[in-house]
């Protein structure tokens, strides 16, 4: 797992819970604390960052009284149910230098079961700066030093790259591994295996919010003049979209699930067709009596009458009633369709409307699209 925060896109300065970061492409936005998959960048948990406050809109009581980047790692973990004991054992959990600390790791493997490796900046809690005193202009590239406290079971260190880096870790492991990338050049330094794990599985979080912007990232797309609401919003539906796709993409590799992977750019065009094509399941709900009703006098003898579709520009018969004394009714030849039984030419609509029309509020054709009161028996006379 990786925890991190993510941001939507600007935000206006008026916005309650904006943040300013300047080293960001948006300098004003809001944040979002996110856990994330380190393997399939699956989101299971957001919360957006409300602020120093009283408040704790959502956040579980047994989380409330932490500082505030500690309540949102805590809170995500009762919200998620990572709080209770795992039978397949430890659990590992990659935080930012926002998040880490060696307090926060001494937590969350004492009361959660969860092994924790994060950077730390010099001013968190439990960090020792008397012990860690490694600065840049004296040190090389590769060079380290780690401390183990054996009470806790916590492992700090600094370690130098471009910068000296401090990291905080659960892990009780004092080994050096050889990492084998500076930049684009293949040389290798000397490196802490915590670390080298920590950065391997610290991309949850990185590659989700890379996916998103690169498919749609309407947060970062739209401007609105409430930022703080509107982007926000676009930004959960971003995570959302993400999570479908990774969802099923997950679940064609079921046996017999019959379906397959989908591009992300499959996935927006379908959504985006379902969306277009949607129509409110209230005005289309229907009991199986009133479906067994509408449909009775459908079927003659031998004969039946279906529906398929009418060519276009053919009008709706049963709407035309309507559109004689309204002049400008609008959708007489929207979705229109003809019977296919001999000698039955006739065009209605086989889809209930939005709008219905006044013929549609008779008791006698309530629950009716206008192809099933064409072919009723009280119709039969009129066409």
């Amino acid at each position: 797992m990786s925890f991190d925060e993510g941001g939507s896109a600007c935000c206006s300065r008026v916005c309650p819970v904006r943040q300013y970061n300047k080293d960001k492409p948006d300098k004003y936005r809001v944040d979002f604390f996110i856990l994330s998959d380190a393997k399939y960048y699956f989101i299971y948990h957001m919360d957006v960052y409300q602020g120093k406050n009283d408040h704790n809109c959502y956040i579980n009581k047994r989380a409330a009284e932490l500082p505030t980047t500690q309540k949102a790692v805590v809170n995500a973990f009762y919200q998620t149910g990572l709080d209770k004991w795992d039978p397949c054992g430890y659990r590992h959990l990659s935080t930012d230098n926002r998040h880490g600390c060696p307090e926060l790791c001494a937590v969350n493997k004492d009361f959660f079961w969860i092994f924790t490796t994060a950077t730390c900046g010099r001013k968190r809690k439990g960090w020792r700066p008397d012990l860690m005193d490694l600065v840049k202009k004296d040190t090389e590239r590769g060079e380290y030093k780690l401390a183990h406290d054996k009470h806790n079971k916590i492992v700090i260190g600094q370690w130098r790259d471009s910068k000296v880096v401090g990291f905080v870790s659960s892990i009780k492991s004092l080994k050096i591994g050889i990492r084998r990338r500076q930049g684009n050049k293949r040389d290798k330094h000397m490196c802490p295996e915590v670390l080298i794990h920590y950065q391997q599985n610290m991309c949850g979080v990185d590659k989700g919010d890379q996916m998103r912007l690169h498919g749609g990232g309407f947060a970062r797309k739209a401007h609105f003049k409430k930022w703080h609401k509107k982007e926000a919003f676009l930004a959960i539906v971003d995570c959302m979209l993400l999570n479908s796709l990774i969802g099923w993409n997950l679940s064609s590799s079921e046996y017999h699930s019959n379906r397959r992977e989908l591009k992300q750019h499959e996935l927006y065009t379908w959504v985006a067709e379902a969306m277009m094509t949607y129509t409110d399941p209230s005005v289309n709900a229907r009991s199986p009596e009133q479906v067994r009703d509408a449909t009775a006098s459908l079927c003659v003898g031998t004969h039946a009458h279906w529906p398929k579709k009418a060519p276009n520009q053919s009008r709706c018969v049963v709407c035309e009633l309507d559109s004689n004394y309204l002049k400008y009714a609008a959708g007489v030849m929207d979705n229109a369709h003809c019977c296919t039984a001999p000698n039955c030419q006739r065009i209605a609509h086989d889809v209930l409307l939005a709008s219905p029309r006044k013929i549609h509020d008779l008791r006698a054709f309530r629950g009716m699209t206008c192809f099933e009161i064409l072919h009723s028996n009280i119709s039969k006379s009129v066409w």
